[in-house]
Protein backbone atom coordinates (compact mmCIF):
# COMPACT_ATOMS: atom_id res chain seq x y z
CA UNK A 1 0.00 0.00 0.00
CA UNK A 2 2.79 2.57 0.82
CA UNK A 3 4.39 1.51 -2.16
CA UNK A 4 1.54 2.28 -4.29
CA UNK A 5 0.82 5.53 -2.58
CA UNK A 6 4.48 6.72 -3.24
CA UNK A 7 4.31 5.90 -6.82
CA UNK A 8 0.92 7.87 -7.06
CA UNK A 9 1.88 10.71 -5.12
CA UNK A 10 5.42 10.84 -7.37
CA UNK A 11 3.38 10.98 -10.54
CA UNK A 12 1.08 13.63 -9.32
CA UNK A 13 3.97 15.61 -8.61
CA UNK A 14 5.32 15.19 -11.75
CA UNK A 15 1.99 16.19 -13.33
CA UNK A 16 1.73 19.51 -11.09
CA UNK A 17 5.24 20.32 -12.53
CA UNK A 18 4.01 19.83 -16.04
CA UNK A 19 0.94 21.86 -15.57
CA UNK A 20 2.47 24.63 -13.94
CA UNK A 21 5.27 24.81 -16.79
CA UNK A 22 2.65 24.90 -19.31
CA UNK A 23 0.81 27.47 -17.65
CA UNK A 24 3.83 30.16 -17.66
CA UNK A 25 4.34 29.24 -21.37
CA UNK A 26 0.59 30.37 -21.59
CA UNK A 27 0.93 33.19 -19.88
CA UNK A 28 4.33 34.41 -21.18
CA UNK A 29 3.18 33.96 -24.96
CA UNK A 30 0.28 36.44 -23.45
CA UNK A 31 3.39 38.89 -21.82
CA UNK A 32 5.01 38.70 -25.61
CA UNK A 33 1.63 39.54 -27.30
CA UNK A 34 1.01 42.57 -24.97
CA UNK A 35 4.46 43.99 -25.63
CA UNK A 36 5.23 43.07 -28.89
CA UNK A 37 2.68 45.53 -30.68
CA UNK A 38 4.15 48.89 -29.21
CA UNK A 39 8.18 47.20 -30.29
CA UNK A 40 7.23 46.38 -33.31
CA UNK A 41 5.49 50.07 -34.08
CA UNK A 42 8.68 51.98 -33.01
CA UNK A 43 10.84 51.10 -35.86
CA UNK A 44 8.80 48.37 -37.79
CA UNK A 45 11.20 45.93 -36.68
CA UNK A 46 10.33 42.38 -35.82
CA UNK A 47 13.55 41.25 -34.62
CA UNK A 48 14.10 44.55 -32.75
CA UNK A 49 11.26 43.98 -31.07
CA UNK A 50 12.15 40.41 -30.05
CA UNK A 51 15.54 41.67 -28.65
CA UNK A 52 13.30 44.25 -26.72
CA UNK A 53 10.53 41.74 -25.15
CA UNK A 54 10.99 41.29 -21.32
CA UNK A 55 10.09 37.93 -19.85
CA UNK A 56 11.21 35.64 -17.16
CA UNK A 57 13.76 32.59 -17.16
CA UNK A 58 11.80 29.77 -19.03
CA UNK A 59 10.45 28.20 -21.55
CA UNK A 60 9.04 30.81 -23.64
CA UNK A 61 12.05 33.51 -23.13
CA UNK A 62 14.25 30.74 -24.42
CA UNK A 63 12.34 29.50 -28.00
CA UNK A 64 12.02 33.94 -28.10
CA UNK A 65 15.59 34.12 -28.17
CA UNK A 66 16.03 31.30 -29.82
CA UNK A 67 13.59 32.79 -32.95
CA UNK A 68 15.66 36.22 -32.58
CA UNK A 69 18.95 34.36 -33.06
CA UNK A 70 17.84 32.50 -36.17
CA UNK A 71 16.74 35.74 -37.76
CA UNK A 72 20.05 37.41 -37.06
CA UNK A 73 21.69 34.63 -38.81
CA UNK A 74 18.91 35.38 -42.03
CA UNK A 75 17.42 32.50 -41.74
CA UNK A 76 13.18 32.73 -43.30
CA UNK A 77 10.88 33.38 -40.40
CA UNK A 78 8.91 30.56 -40.92
CA UNK A 79 12.18 28.58 -40.29
CA UNK A 80 12.94 31.27 -37.09
CA UNK A 81 9.23 30.71 -36.17
CA UNK A 82 10.02 26.36 -35.68
CA UNK A 83 11.90 27.50 -32.45
CA UNK A 84 7.81 27.85 -30.94
CA UNK A 85 6.69 24.56 -32.52
CA UNK A 86 5.49 22.40 -30.01
CA UNK A 87 4.63 24.95 -27.08
CA UNK A 88 1.37 24.73 -25.78
CA UNK A 89 -1.42 27.73 -26.42
CA UNK A 90 -3.58 29.44 -28.76
CA UNK A 91 -1.71 32.60 -28.03
CA UNK A 92 1.55 31.10 -28.92
CA UNK A 93 0.11 29.20 -31.85
CA UNK A 94 -1.08 32.88 -33.46
CA UNK A 95 2.41 34.26 -32.08
CA UNK A 96 4.35 32.07 -34.19
CA UNK A 97 1.91 32.04 -37.50
CA UNK A 98 2.35 35.60 -37.12
CA UNK A 99 6.12 35.64 -37.09
CA UNK A 100 6.57 33.03 -39.58
CA UNK A 101 4.24 35.02 -42.15
CA UNK A 102 5.85 37.85 -41.20
CA UNK A 103 7.55 38.77 -44.12
CA UNK A 104 4.33 38.81 -46.19
CA UNK A 105 2.56 41.01 -44.71
CA UNK A 106 1.73 44.42 -45.06
CA UNK A 107 1.53 46.85 -42.68
CA UNK A 108 -1.87 47.62 -41.97
CA UNK A 109 -2.60 43.70 -42.05
CA UNK A 110 0.44 43.10 -39.64
CA UNK A 111 -1.17 45.24 -37.29
CA UNK A 112 -4.70 44.26 -37.48
CA UNK A 113 -3.05 40.96 -36.83
CA UNK A 114 -1.33 42.48 -33.81
CA UNK A 115 -4.16 44.11 -32.25
CA UNK A 116 -6.06 40.71 -32.52
CA UNK A 117 -3.14 38.91 -30.61
CA UNK A 118 -3.38 41.59 -28.38
CA UNK A 119 -6.97 41.42 -27.66
CA UNK A 120 -6.81 37.52 -27.31
CA UNK A 121 -3.87 37.97 -24.63
CA UNK A 122 -6.43 40.12 -22.38
CA UNK A 123 -9.41 37.59 -22.77
CA UNK A 124 -7.26 34.28 -21.64
CA UNK A 125 -5.95 36.85 -18.62
CA UNK A 126 -9.32 37.71 -17.59
CA UNK A 127 -11.15 34.45 -18.02
CA UNK A 128 -8.20 32.57 -16.26
CA UNK A 129 -8.29 35.03 -13.62
CA UNK A 130 -11.95 34.35 -13.41
CA UNK A 131 -11.94 30.67 -13.34
CA UNK A 132 -9.03 30.70 -10.74
CA UNK A 133 -11.30 32.69 -8.33
CA UNK A 134 -14.26 30.13 -8.85
CA UNK A 135 -11.74 27.07 -8.62
CA UNK A 136 -10.42 28.37 -5.26
CA UNK A 137 -13.53 27.97 -3.36
CA UNK A 138 -13.85 24.49 -5.45
CA UNK A 139 -10.31 23.43 -3.81
CA UNK A 140 -10.72 24.50 -0.77
CA UNK A 141 -13.57 22.39 -0.19
CA UNK A 142 -11.88 19.40 -1.40
CA UNK A 143 -9.50 20.17 1.30
CA UNK A 144 -12.04 20.02 4.14
CA UNK A 145 -13.36 17.15 2.59
CA UNK A 146 -10.01 15.38 2.38
CA UNK A 147 -9.32 16.21 6.06
CA UNK A 148 -12.77 14.51 7.10
CA UNK A 149 -11.66 11.24 5.11
CA UNK A 150 -8.18 11.51 6.70
CA UNK A 151 -9.59 12.02 10.40
CA UNK A 152 -11.79 8.91 9.53
CA UNK A 153 -9.15 6.38 8.72
CA UNK A 154 -7.17 7.47 11.12
CA UNK A 155 -10.03 6.42 13.71
CA UNK A 156 -10.64 3.51 12.03
CA UNK A 157 -6.73 2.66 12.12
CA UNK A 158 -6.22 3.65 15.77
CA UNK A 159 -9.35 2.55 17.67
CA UNK A 160 -8.85 -0.79 19.26
CA UNK A 161 -12.08 -2.52 18.11
CA UNK A 162 -11.58 -1.07 14.22
CA UNK A 163 -8.53 -2.16 13.96
CA UNK A 164 -8.65 -5.39 14.99
CA UNK A 165 -11.35 -5.60 12.84
CA UNK A 166 -9.81 -4.75 9.84
CA UNK A 167 -6.56 -6.52 10.85
CA UNK A 168 -8.05 -9.73 11.82
CA UNK A 169 -7.39 -11.40 8.35
CA UNK A 170 -6.25 -11.31 4.35
CA UNK A 171 -9.82 -10.38 3.09
CA UNK A 172 -10.16 -7.69 5.94
CA UNK A 173 -6.68 -6.40 5.03
CA UNK A 174 -7.41 -6.38 1.47
CA UNK A 175 -10.96 -4.09 2.32
CA UNK A 176 -9.22 -1.89 3.88
CA UNK A 177 -6.57 -1.36 1.66
CA UNK A 178 -9.52 -1.23 -0.80
CA UNK A 179 -11.23 1.82 1.11
CA UNK A 180 -8.09 3.64 1.42
CA UNK A 181 -6.92 3.35 -2.39
CA UNK A 182 -10.01 4.03 -3.14
CA UNK A 183 -10.17 7.32 -1.38
CA UNK A 184 -6.81 8.56 -2.59
CA UNK A 185 -7.62 7.81 -5.63
CA UNK A 186 -11.03 9.79 -5.87
CA UNK A 187 -8.81 12.66 -4.00
CA UNK A 188 -6.11 12.67 -6.66
CA UNK A 189 -8.83 12.50 -9.09
CA UNK A 190 -10.50 15.61 -7.76
CA UNK A 191 -7.30 17.73 -7.77
CA UNK A 192 -6.49 16.94 -11.35
CA UNK A 193 -9.91 18.15 -12.84
CA UNK A 194 -9.42 21.22 -10.76
CA UNK A 195 -6.15 21.33 -12.07
CA UNK A 196 -6.65 21.01 -15.51
CA UNK A 197 -9.33 23.72 -15.11
CA UNK A 198 -6.88 26.11 -13.65
CA UNK A 199 -3.86 25.64 -15.45
CA UNK A 200 -5.52 24.57 -18.98
CA UNK A 201 -6.48 27.30 -21.25
CA UNK A 202 -9.96 28.58 -21.31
Amino acid sequence: IVLGIGVIIFLWVNFQQKQIERAQVNEDAESVALQIRSLISVDHSLLNALNQVKLPMGVMKRAIDQVASRLRMHQPPAQAAQALKGLPGNVTSRLSALIANNAQLTEDVQEALLVSLEQEAHRQKLLRSKTRQTLSLVRGTIRLLQGVVAASISFVVLAPAWRDFFLQDISHRIMLAGMIGGVVLASLYFEYEVYQLSFGEV
